[in-house]
């Protein structure tokens, strides 16, 4: 058999749109797929995202199969394990798509100098986003550190048009040497929220492709007006796949384009989900340029930020779900049971945590890290210094979500409380947001007892907020005089 090419999956678990995949096909050699898992890496993937790439595996294996193609599985760093396999199999190409974590970027730059040395080629294409990061630069040639002009700037440089088919076939190659087996990975989780992620995702190329044609048929309608009520099933939900690439930004664009061409009632809808796409670019491109902000504040000033060292009572409130504000508490319950939380919702508990608890961002970004199945490392890492108000175009450090406030708001009802946080179901909506203000009587007709059936708010929203206030206020000041 001839000497094939290797094509490595990585943050690309699919066969439509894939085109580092396509560039392997049009090598004209035999395709000896693989994938590789490197649990040493830094930032390896958390709990529900393993259970996620298990099962995305998984799926993309029956894909191969289907096409008379087999995933071969290894273990082990990729610097190590793709030159061995490329010397063992006589190949001198190997093909996969970037993934722009600061890791993975290093090892690439380190196998791209090894492969060199034993004239090997390494191609590299462009990975799960629009726009290459450092293609989108300002007019000094800087990249942009603010949403909305970057907004507008990928708007004006516009998308591709083209989506690339699913091969109808595959010429490969069948290894003979010693590999492993997918539950030879050891990626599923033990875990006991295993079943709550079963219970709620469908993960693989073909589920993330009903899903879209779901979403642009039916769910596009009132996005802007109910993406943030949490209790409504109004969010694409397309996230991990996303994450995953078992679906690329390119065909939600391209379907997101189509519908608001043909139907321009929904331009508007189309929009704000493409704004969303946009904001999950930016933080990959802001992570790609500022590498340390997965560990540090982008603003140094924030470094002299006098967070809590630890604080395991209330932190260990927040991860369950016991904190007594029934928002958050939702919140983090919906988190351990699917693996997911409502977009509005993250926010609200961020704040919570970081303003109200004065427990550093990263504290809460790794809890997210092992329980989302969409935890992406630039979307996390920006998203919590956002909240936090020391990341890049941050929220005003004044801006502390109250969660009584935005429950009333976005959760008039309760009914999304009422669904985490059962034991309240009987707290009329009047009292349900702050039930340890609800007259005796209501609680006892409600068969809830503050402290025992449900906790005590764990602090004192109004104090930490002048707590916190002050904090900033004197960082702000002492950056004012050092400037």
């Amino acid at each position: 058999m001839d000497s094939p090419v290797i094509y490595c999956f990585r943050n690309d678990l699919r066969l439509l749109d894939n085109p580092a995949l396509q560039y392997a096909i049009e090598n004209g050699k035999p395709i000896f797929f693989v994938y590789i898992y490197d649990p040493n890496t830094d930032w390896a993937p958390g709990s529900a995202s393993l259970w996620w790439l298990h099962q995305s595996l998984l799926s993309i294996q029956k894909d191969l199969k289907a096409l008379s193609s087999k995933l071969f599985y290894f273990s082990g760093s990729v610097i190590e394990v793709l030159p061995r396999l490329a010397l063992e199999v006589q190949c001198d190409q190997i093909v996969y798509s970037r993934v722009y974590e600061p890791a993975v970027l290093n090892q690439d730059r380190k196998l791209l100098d090894l492969l060199n040395d034993k004239d090997i080629n390494l191609k590299i294409s462009q990975g799960n986003v629009l726009f290459r990061p450092g293609s989108i630069l300002n007019q000094q040639g800087k990249i942009y550190k603010v949403f909305t002009p970057f907004y507008k700037a990928c708007r004006e440089f516009g998308f591709s048009s083209q989506i690339i088919e699913k091969p109808k076939k595959l010429i490969t190659y069948n290894y003979q040497g010693d590999s492993l087996l997918l539950d030879e990975l050891n990626l599923l989780p033990k875990k006991n929220w295993v079943n709550g992620l079963k219970a709620q995702w469908k993960p693989g190329e073909k589920n993330a492709n009903l899903l879209l044609k779901r979403f642009v048929t039916d769910g596009i309608f009132q996005y802007s007006v109910n993406r943030d009520i949490p209790n409504l099933d109004s969010t694409s939900h397309l996230s991990p796949y996303l994450h995953f690439g078992e679906l690329s930004p390119q065909r939600i664009i391209y379907h997101l384009t189509k519908i608001g061409n043909e139907k321009p009632t929904l331009e508007i809808e189309s929009e704000k989900i493409i704004r969303q796409l946009i904001w999950r670019e930016f933080a990959c491109h802001i992570l790609v340029s500022y590498p340390f902000t997965t560990d540090k504040p982008f603003q140094a000033k924030f470094s002299k930020f006098p967070w809590k060292r630890s604080d395991k009572k209330l932190m260990q409130a927040w991860q369950q779900g016991r904190t007594g504000y029934p928002i958050i508490d939702a919140g983090m319950r919906e988190l351990w049971s699917t693996g997911y939380m409502h977009n509005r919702v993250r926010m609200i508990v961020a704040s919570f945590l970081t303003k109200n608890g004065l427990l550093h961002w990263k504290k809460g970004a790794l809890w997210f890290w092992d329980t989302l199945v969409d935890a992406d490392l630039a979307q996390n890492s920006m998203n919590w210094q956002w909240v936090a108000g020391c990341g890049v175009d941050a929220a005003p450090y004044f801006r502390i979500f109250n969660p009584i406030t935005q429950s009333k708001k976005f959760d008039a009802e309760g009914v999304y409380i009422r669904r985490w946080c059962p034991e309240l179901d009987k707290i009329p909506n009047k009292h349900i947001h702050a039930p340890w203000e609800a007259p005796s009587q209501i609680l006892s007709n409600a068969d809830v007892r503050i402290g025992k059936d449900y906790p005590e708010p764990i602090v004192d929203l109004k104090t930490t907020r002048a707590r916190a206030l002050e904090n900033y206020q004197a960082l702000k000041l002492i950056a004012t005089q050092n400037t």
